[in-house]
């Protein structure tokens, strides 16, 4: 949300600050404030289960042992692990001692019954892959007694183990209906637009780019979930795909070629011209049909040309 509202500000501020475009008939909305509405709103849906309306819970406070942090410190050092953060691991502890006191069945007499509730299992979301396999952090796991602790890599991923799952939404099945041809009609409207990832000189005047060439190389589906709508109680899907593009451009705008620090690609081909070669981050969903097994609908969520643009040092 706070990333597109920057991107509006920033092409309000072109426009106005373009000579040729008549600013001053045109009241441009401030957002602010139903930016942060938005975000009010998103914290309060936050604070709420999507499907049992129960409030979501929060790591309580834990006491940590200063010696045991500085025994995992020198342990670590002397393991030979030189990225490990005192961070993770104040994470990772408090996360262990929240599944240890969860880990066990609990009996509550209720009368003259006693009800015997079973042990939870706690999932940690996170793409930071050294807390599954940094064998200090295993070793901290198993000495701590641990084994109702699952990690996951994204939320998309732990809706797909804990959601509606339909056999017949299957990769295949997905990559039929979102093929290349469905892709590129989405792709067509914001080609031009593209152009404003690989140098700052086209942040202004990229409507007037000519695409010289557009291909889809590759389609990866990342992943995927199905899910039952808490308000229309119909079935819908969600896929996450990374769509490798090569998209070429001609224009008479010379690059600006900026030094220091880039979010920009800087990428040009060998008669000097602007090339757009990179990931996109495409999300479909759509509608299920659970009787007859297919995917009825299929509309573009979102696309995140961002994603894939790593921060260059320039000279």
């Amino acid at each position: 949300m706070l990333k597109k509202s920057h991107q509006y500000q920033q092409n309000v501020a072109a426009l106005q600050r373009d000579s040729l475009f008549p600013a001053g008939n045109f009241d441009f909305p401030d957002i602010n404030e139903a930016i942060s509405e938005s975000i009010e709103s998103f914290k309060k849906k936050l604070n709420e289960d999507p499907k049992h309306h129960l409030r979501v819970t929060i790591l309580p406070e834990t006491e940590m042992n200063g010696l045991e942090l500085t025994a995992f410190i020198l342990s670590s050092k002397q393991a030979g692990v030189t990225n490990l953060q005192v961070r993770d691991y104040l994470l990772w502890d408090s996360i262990l001692n929240y599944a240890k006191k969860y880990g066990v069945d609990e009996q509550v007499k209720m009368g003259r019954r006693t009800v015997t509730y079973k042990k939870s299992l706690i999932t940690f979301i996170t793409k930071d892959k050294g807390f599954e396999k940094n064998p200090l952090f295993q070793a901290l796991k198993e000495r701590y007694g641990v084994d109702n602790l699952e990690i996951k890599s994204s939320i998309p991923q732990y809706f797909h183990h804990k959601g509606h799952n339909q056999p017949f939404l299957t990769p295949a099945t997905l990559l039929n209906k979102i093929n290349a041809q469905r892709i590129m009609k989405d792709l067509e409207k914001d080609l031009t637009a593209l152009i404003t990832y690989i140098d700052p000189a086209f942040d202004e005047g990229w409507e007037q780019t000519i695409v010289k060439q557009a291909e889809i190389r590759q389609i990866e589906l990342l992943e995927y979930y199905s899910y039952q709508d808490t308000e229309d109680k119909q079935f819908k899907y969600v896929a996450h795909l990374k769509v490798y593009l090569y998209i070429s451009y001609e224009t008479a705008v010379m690059p600006l070629k900026p030094s220091g620090v880039s979010r920009y690609l800087e990428t040009f081909d060998a008669a000097g011209r602007p090339v757009f070669e990179c990931p996109v981050l495409y999300i479909y969903g759509g509608l299920l049909n659970i009787k007859r097994k297919s995917l009825t609908s299929l509309r573009l969520i979102d696309m995140l040309p961002w994603l894939y643009i790593n921060y260059t040092i320039l000279d």
